[in-house]
């Protein structure tokens, strides 16, 4: 019989898509053998999954990019504010000091100094380099 066929190519794993449809069908109907009753549970199954496979959509692959996109924006924001956090600057927690372009300064002539030059940059004089001289 070209069933018993079919299901021997089935368990061999040489069995096309069309013929594993036929072997559902066959299963599916009421005229199963009695021999053969034994792989009915088995076909039923397979036939069952197939059909509700169809019925659930496949995920959208714009969704996933968007979601994955901002992921990696969330991640790039927590790695940037954590190399930011652990920045350490050489200014002490006491005491006097200032920031000047990022820098920290505790000596009270270069302070000066630098803001002194700051200022005549600003009103376009021209104040002597003596800062490598000061710090």
């Amino acid at each position: 019989m070209e069933i018993e066929q079919l299901i021997e190519q089935y368990f061999d794993g040489l069995t096309t898509a069309e013929e594993e449809a036929t072997l559902r069908r066959f299963f599916m109907s009421d005229e199963v053998p009695e021999r053969m009753k034994m792989y009915k549970p088995l076909f039923v199954y397979f036939d069952a999954e197939i059909k509700t496979s169809k019925t659930i959509r496949p995920r959208n692959r714009k969704a996933y990019v968007l979601w994955l996109s901002g992921v990696a924006a969330c991640a790039a924001i927590f790695i940037g504010s954590l190399i930011l956090s652990l920045q350490r600057t050489e200014c002490p927690l006491d005491g006097n000091y200032v920031m000047i372009d990022g820098r920290c300064y505790t000596d009270d002539a270069t302070i000066r100094f630098r803001n002194d030059k700051k200022s005549a940059q600003r009103n376009g004089r021209r104040i002597p380099d003596i800062g490598r001289q000061i710090g």
